[in-house]
């Protein structure tokens, strides 16, 4: 599935086990799946707060705004909150 270019606020919550990477790019629709999100972090091709993220294991479980690049047309700000 293609979503094309994302552009806007995407809202998760940090319920549940750890989030990594891959787990929020599925969860906020940039990627079609977590293997496929693994797949692409491995390669560089992904880029939280202009870092380049290489490790597809990595996890984002600190509440907080994230500027989030995938290649070079999908992007988002995904704000990760407090479970309510």
């Amino acid at each position: 599935m293609d979503y094309g270019n994302i552009r806007g606020t995407v809202r998760l919550s940090l319920a549940g086990p750890i989030q990594t990477l891959a787990d929020v790019l599925e969860r906020a629709h940039m990627d079609d799946s977590v293997s496929q999100s693994r797949r692409l972090i491995a390669q560089g091709a992904v880029t939280v707060n202009g870092v380049r993220q290489t490790d597809p294991w990595a996890t984002l479980s600190v509440p907080g705004t994230y500027e989030i690049h995938v290649g070079k047309s999908h992007h988002a700000t995904v704000i990760l909150e407090e479970p309510s």
